[in-house]
């Protein structure tokens, strides 16, 4: 007797052991999917998002003065923040600006153009069937044939005064026609939207 309750007091403390065990993997595999933003949260107030596009970005930023389309979410999705923007920012901003910068970066891959608040541009919508580099091709193929030049904007980040803002946009408009940047604007004395720096410029 005394036997038998020993082989199932073992055999209880193995099953509590894993089970203990499946609810430690499971709470790893919910900590690993969490950086990824499901929904886009409006960090920055829309209508200050959508003055700087409208009234600097398709006004002054020569990328966009030819171009009359926009894609109206973003086809790279970055999960980590993009930390090698913050180390090219490292110097321009302080730690709360950089903490609130990777915030805003993760949150703007739900970021999607409002076509009501978009002014003189139309927008294209990104096929949500993209799931790998073959289907990004055969989009860009498709929307080449079908429209001379489409931009992109990845939503303006703000730092926390709201007086600076890092904005990557680019353009495709077919083979071997194609150029981007990343660009920094700081509000002026007369509180006008100037470009301070621009970098990884690349043209194709």
């Amino acid at each position: 007797m005394t036997k038998r309750l020993n082989k199932i007091s073992i055999i209880l403390i193995l099953l509590i052991t894993s089970c203990n065990n499946l609810r430690k993997n499971d709470n790893i595999e919910k900590t690993d999917n969490e950086p990824i933003q499901k929904k886009y949260q409006e960090i920055i107030p829309n209508k200050l998002v959508y003055e700087f596009i409208n009234n600097v970005l398709l006004k002054e930023n020569k990328i966009y003065q030819s171009c009359e389309n926009l894609l109206n979410k973003n086809y790279f999705i970055d999960i980590k923040g993009d930390s090698t923007l913050i180390s090219k920012i490292d110097t321009l901003f302080s730690k709360e600006d950089k903490d609130f910068i990777k915030a805003q970066y993760l949150n703007a891959n739900n970021f999607v153009l409002d076509p009501k608040l978009i002014k003189e541009k139309k927008l294209i919508k990104l096929d949500t069937t993209i799931n790998s580099k073959e289907d990004l091709k055969r989009f860009w193929q498709n929307v080449n044939k079908k429209y001379n030049c489409v931009g992109f904007i990845r939503v303006p980040i703000f730092n926390k005064k709201r007086d600076t803002v890092i904005v990557q946009v680019s353009y495709n408009c077919g083979a071997f026609c194609a150029e981007g940047a990343t660009y920094i604007y700081k509000l002026n004395e007369n509180n006008r939207w100037e470009l301070l720096i621009t970098f990884d410029k690349w043209i194709s």
